[in-house]
This record gives C-alpha cells, structure tokens and sequence, in this order.
C-alpha cells in the first residue's frame, strides 16, 4: 500500500486524515474513491489484467469537508455506488 501511495502521488492530493472506500469489480478491478484537498471525490482504479493503477481526472461530486465514505458495487461490478455526504445535502 505504501508503495502505491508514493507511485501514484495519492499522499500529495487526498485530504489528510479522511476516509477511503474500496470495492472490487469482475475481472480483478478494483476501485479506491479518496476525498481530495478541494472537497471532491475522486477514483482510482487498478486492472489486474494489464497490471495498472489510474488516477481518474475528473471528480464525481464536491463532498462536506471531511465526509465519510462508503462503496458498493452490484450487478456483477457493472454497478458502483458511492455513499457520502454531499456538501451542502443529506447523505447520497
């Protein structure tokens, strides 16, 4: 983990001290969605396949400062859903 976190610069974007959320898709995808230091949510993915981690460019949504997160995946990892609270509204 320590490695990933120096190889993919996470350390230098997510909010200190907020909370990470995992969940693993078919194929041997997995997904880490972190809080960055301007509030929003972001992805990171890792293929197995290819042996690969991504740092998605663009955020999902702008998050109360220091939010918690939660992540599911369904429908055979074809479907994810990301529990948080939205800045400025109750928990989606």
């Amino acid at each position: 983990a320590l490695l990933f976190l120096d190889t993919m610069s996470l350390s230098s974007c997510a909010l200190p001290g907020t909370a990470l959320a995992v969940t693993n898709l078919v194929d041997y995808k997995s997904r880490i969605y972190y809080q960055d230091t301007s509030n929003y949510i972001r992805e990171i993915q890792y293929k197995y396949a290819a042996d690969t981690w991504t740092i998605d460019d663009s955020p999902i949504v702008k998050a109360a400062f220091n939010t918690p997160l939660a992540a599911v995946s369904w429908a055979s990892g074809d479907d994810v859903s990301i529990i948080t609270n939205v800045a400025g509204h109750d928990f989606h």
